[in-house]
């Protein structure tokens, strides 16, 4: 089955008016030949898809990737409501390594990267904690944010060690 470029997957989550912290991840890498495997193709046969303002409790009931998360929030009195996610590349690849040249992206990859961007330049002025769970891409993009003084940049390899220094980040800005 061959999904539609433009309606998968979720371009961010969250709170796009208010929130207290924006997490930056990127293109999650997976073959979209197979959008089967995706929660968002799941979310989109149960009519729960949006590809933004989609509300990370949602996405959750849809992968459990987030409990992680949750259990961070919890500890720093954030809820799942006060946060922020914001995909750089809006659609799968095989591999986050071979996102294409910019120039090869459709019209609605540009436009959401584009918007995303906007969004995390307005709250970073508003001195919202930005949290890059993968960041390499949007330092490009953004290069503000290395001097951002709300902005943290994890180094670890694996999900359990990013999840600590999150919760460790959000001790000191909270």
């Amino acid at each position: 089955m061959q999904r539609n470029p433009y309606i998968l997957p979720v371009k961010r989550y969250g709170n796009e008016r208010n929130p207290k912290l924006v997490i930056l991840l990127c293109n999650p890498g997976d073959d979209p030949m197979k959008c089967e495997r995706l929660p968002d193709y799941t979310m989109y046969l149960d009519g729960e898809y949006k590809d933004a303002g989609l509300s990370l409790d949602v996405g959750c009931r849809y992968n459990d990737w987030w409990d992680d998360f949750f259990n961070v929030f919890t500890q720093v009195n954030l809820k799942p409501s006060d946060v922020l996610v914001l995909e750089y590349y809006p659609y799968h690849t095989c591999d986050m390594s071979l996102i294409p040249n910019y120039n090869q992206w459709t019209d609605y990859a540009k436009n959401a990267l584009s918007e995303n961007k906007k969004l995390l330049s307005k709250f970073m002025a508003k001195n919202i904690p930005v949290f890059g769970y993968y960041y390499s891409h949007w330092l490009r993009e953004v290069p503000e944010l290395k001097e951002y003084k709300l902005f943290y940049k994890s180094r670890a390899r694996f999900k359990n060690h990013k999840i600590k220094e999150l919760n460790q980040f959000l001790q000191e800005v909270l």
